[in-house]
C-alpha cells in the first residue's frame, strides 16, 4: 500500500503545473445592417438589410452625428420598423430624409433590446457636416461574457484529470460593443486563482476594432497544474472603453478516480483493523475459555500424585505376617 502512495504522488509530480496556449481563434459577430448603395438625395428610397438580428423585430432609421447620441440624432418620424428572424436576412425599403443634426450620417438599426444594434454610413447629399459631437456616457459601452468549461484533449489527458492531475480547460471571452461608435482602445487581460493565488495568466490577445452592435469573441486552452481539486476562480478585466470592468467565473474540479481510490484505502485500512481486533477478541476468548479446565486438570494430577505416593508408602511397609 505504501508503494502506490509512493507511485502516485511520483506520478503527480511529473505532470507540469500550467500552461497556456495562444488563443485557438478569435472573430466577430453580431447583428449586421447593409445599404444597395452609400450616397443618397433626400427624398430618395434605400434598400437596407438586415442579417445576425435575435430580437424578433428592429427599427431602421437615418441619423446624423454617427447617431453617437441615440435617438435624439436621427430623423425618427422616418423610421421604418422591420420583423427579423434568426437565420435569415431582413430588407426594408427606406425613405431618405435630412437629420435633425449635421452628418457624418449612418443608417441605424435597433432591435426590440436597445443593446442590439448595427449602424451603416450613409452620405446624405447636400446636408450640412460636422465634428461629432460625444454624447453618450462612457458606462456600459461594452458588455463582457466569461465561459470556462473543462475540456481534456485526450483519454489520457481526462484520466489524468480525475487522478488529481494537470487540468485543461477551454476559457472563452466574449466583448460585445454596445455603443453606436466603433471601440478601438479595448484590452482585455485575466488571470486564474486557486485559494488567491494566481495559478495561470490569460493571454487573451488584443481586439484591433470591435465595430458598433458586434462582438469580438476569443478562445484559449489553460492547463491547472496539479494537484488539481477543488474551486477556481477566473477573472477578465476589460479596460479602454470607460471604466474597467471585471467578470468573474468559477470552475469545481473534483477528480473521481482520485476520491474513490481514497475511499477504497480507507476501506482497506478499516477492514484489516476490523480483522486485527477480531484476532485478538478470539485469542482472549480462547484464553479465558480454557483456563479453568487447565487448572482441574493440574489439581486431579495433583491427587492422583498424592494418592500414588500413599499406595507406595503402604507397598513398602511389611505385614504381620511377613514380619519375622
Amino acid at each position: 500500500m505504501q508503494r502506490w502512495f509512493h507511485a502516485g504522488a511520483a506520478s503527480l509530480a511529473l505532470i507540469a503545473p500550467l500552461s497556456v496556449t495562444p488563443p485557438l481563434g478569435d472573430e466577430l459577430s453580431g447583428p449586421v445592417v447593409t445599404l444597395d448603395r452609400t450616397t443618397a438625395e433626400p427624398g430618395e428610397r434605400l434598400l437596407v438589410s438586415l442579417e445576425n438580428f435575435e430580437s424578433p423585430w428592429a427599427t431602421v432609421v437615418v441619423c446624423g452625428n454617427e447617431a453617437r447620441r441615440g435617438a435624439g440624432d436621427c430623423d425618427m418620424p422616418s423610421a421604418r420598423g422591420i420583423e427579423t428572424r434568426a437565420g435569415e436576412p431582413a430588407r426594408v425599403e427606406l425613405t431618405v430624409q435630412r437629420p435633425p443634426v449635421p452628418c457624418p450620417c449612418v443608417v441605424r438599426a435597433v432591435g426590440r433590446d436597445a443593446t442590439e444594434l448595427a449602424v451603416a454610413p450613409l452620405e446624405v447629399a447636400g446636408h450640412p457636416v460636422a465634428e461629432v459631437q460625444e454624447g453618450e456616457s462612457l458606462e456600459g459601452l461594452v458588455d463582457t461574457d466569461l465561459q470556462v468549461v473543462a475540456s481534456p484533449d485526450s483519454f489520457l489527458g481526462a484520466a489524468r484529470s480525475s487522478l488529481g492531475g494537470a487540468t485543461r480547460y477551454l476559457v472563452t471571452v466574449a466583448v460585445r460593443n454596445r455603443s453606436s461608435q466603433p471601440l478601438t482602445a479595448v484590452r482585455v487581460a485575466g488571470d486564474a486563482r486557486r485559494g488567491g493565488e494566481v495559478v495561470a495568466r490569460l493571454e487573451l490577445g488584443t481586439p484591433s476594432a470591435i465595430p458598433p452592435g458586434q462582438t469580438w469573441r476569443t478562445t484559449i486552452a489553460v492547463e491547472i497544474g496539479a494537484v488539481s481539486i477543488g474551486e477556481v476562480q477566473w477573472q477578465v478585466v476589460t479596460s479602454g472603453a470607460g471604466p474597467s470592468t471585471t467578470t468573474i467565473a468559477t470552475t469545481d474540479h473534483q477528480p473521481l478516480l482520485l476520491l474513490a481510490a481514497a475511499v477504497l484505502v480507507v476501506l482497506c485500512f478499516a477492514m484489516l483493523g476490523f480483522r486485527l481486533l477480531a484476532r485478538r477478541h478470539s485469542e482472549a476468548h480462547h484464553a479465558g475459555a480454557g483456563g479453568p479446565d487447565a487448572a482441574l486438570a493440574d489439581a486431579a494430577a495433583s491427587v492422583g500424585g498424592i494418592d500414588g505416593a500413599d499406595q507406595s508408602a503402604h507397598d513398602l511397609v511389611p505385614t504381620a505376617a511377613e514380619r519375622p
